[in-house]
């Protein structure tokens, strides 16, 4: 997860971002996908997003 190894979360809002980002990016096209703040946790969410331009930049190089 994030590092605690009690929780598995550093901070709070990461569980909250856990918790409330699966309904918007389940069953959506990666390239629709754009988070702000999820669950409060906006630095967080920028992190998801930078992932999945990650994950289409990698699938659009093979």
């Amino acid at each position: 997860m994030y590092g605690n190894k009690e929780t598995g979360y550093q901070h709070p809002l990461q569980e909250r971002f856990d918790g409330a980002y699966k309904t918007q990016v389940v069953g959506k096209r990666l390239e629709d996908i754009s988070l702000s703040r999820v669950g409060g946790a906006s630095l967080t969410s920028k992190a998801f997003n930078e992932a999945i331009a990650n994950i289409i930049d990698q699938t659009t190089q093979s």
